[in-house]
C-alpha cells in the first residue's frame, strides 16, 4: 500500500518553472527597471519572453544552475537566440577566453557593457532607419543598398575587421525564408534559436566581397533593408523575442499604415533611451 498516494512528477516540474519564472521576473525588475523602461515592455510580457527563454535554455542543455540564469540575463540583454546571431561574433570569442571562462560575473558585466554600448548606438540608426521609411522604394538600386548596408553596420558599432557579407548573408538568408523567396546557394546553415549551440562559438569566415540581392523587386528590397535595420538594432530574431511586443505591433498594422506605425515606434523608443542618456548625465 503506497502511504504517500501518487506523485504528479510534472505537476511538480511544472510548479518549480512557475517559482523560476517568477523570482526571474522579480530579479529583473529590480535590477533591470531601467532596461525594462526603455524597451520597453510590462510584467506580463517578461513573463512571457522568461518562459520561452526557460524552453530555449533547456533545449540547449543548460539546465537549471548558474549556467541557466546567465542564458536568461544574457537573452534578456542581448535578444533571443544571440549565440545564434553572428553580430556578437566578438563577444562570444571574448566570453571564450580561458581568462574569464569559468566566471559568470564577468561574462554578465561583458553582456551589460555590449547592451550599454547598443543603446547608444540604437537613436542613430533609428533615425536611419525612418529615414528609410520616409523614402521611396524605387530608390533603391543593389548598389545603394551596399552603401545603406554599409552605413548601418557602422552606427551599429559593428569592428571593421569583423566579416560584413557574413553577416548580411546570415539576415539576408532570414529574410529570404520570412519572405518566401528563395534561398540562395552559399553554404551557411541558418540556426534557430532553438539549435543547440554551446560555448565557444567558432566565428565566421572572412568572405572577398559583398554579394547584394540584384535579383529582387523594388519593394523586396526595401523590405529586406528594413529587416537590416531591425536585425541591427533588436537582434537577428526580433520577429519571435516576445520581448519586443511593441515593435511586434507596428510590424502587424496594415501595410498602408505600417511605416507610420514603425516611425512612431522608433521615436517613441529614441526618446526612452534619450530619457535614460538625460538620467545617466
Amino acid at each position: 500500500m503506497n502511504l504517500f498516494g501518487t506523485v504528479d512528477l510534472t505537476a511538480v516540474a511544472r510548479a518549480q518553472q512557475k517559482e523560476a519564472v517568477r523570482q526571474l521576473v522579480y530579479y529583473l525588475q529590480r535590477h533591470y527597471g531601467t532596461t525594462l523602461h526603455r524597451l520597453p515592455t510590462d510584467v506580463d510580457t517578461l513573463k512571457d519572453f522568461i518562459t520561452q527563454t526557460q524552453h530555449q535554455a533547456n533545449q540547449q542543455g543548460y539546465g537549471s544552475d548558474e549556467l541557466f540564469t546567465f542564458f536568461i540575463i544574457s537573452s534578456f540583454l542581448l535578444g533571443s537566440g544571440w549565440l545564434q546571431d553572428p553580430v556578437f561574433t566578438p563577444l562570444i570569442t571574448l566570453l571564450t577566453d580561458s581568462g574569464i571562462d569559468s566566471d559568470l560575473t564577468s561574462r554578465l558585466h561583458h553582456c551589460q557593457h555590449q547592451r550599454q554600448r547598443l543603446e547608444a548606438a540604437l537613436p542613430a540608426l533609428h533615425d536611419s532607419t525612418i529615414t528609410l521609411l520616409e523614402s521611396p522604394m524605387d530608390r533603391l538600386p543593389p548598389e545603394t543598398l551596399s552603401k545603406h548596408w554599409q552605413v548601418m553596420a557602422q552606427l551599429r558599432g559593428v569592428p571593421a575587421d569583423q566579416s560584413l557579407p557574413e553577416l548580411y548573408r546570415c539576415y539576408e538568408t532570414d529574410f529570404r525564408q520570412l519572405a518566401g523567396l528563395p534561398a540562395k546557394n552559399t553554404g551557411i546553415k541558418t540556426p534557430t534559436p532553438d539549435t543547440p549551440k554551446r560555448l565557444p562559438h567558432s566565428g565566421m569566415p572572412q568572405e572577398e566581397s559583398h554579394d547584394f540581392s540584384n535579383d529582387q523587386a523594388h519593394e523586396q528590397r526595401h523590405q529586406l533593408l528594413l529587416h537590416l535595420h531591425l536585425a541591427l538594432g533588436f537582434g537577428r530574431y526580433y520577429r519571435t523575442n516576445r520581448l519586443h511586443k511593441a515593435l511586434h505591433q507596428a510590424l502587424n498594422t496594415p501595410v498602408s499604415e505600417r511605416s507610420m506605425a514603425l516611425i512612431q515606434f522608433l521615436r517613441t523608443h529614441q526618446q526612452r533611451l534619450k530619457e535614460n542618456t538625460e538620467e545617466r548625465e
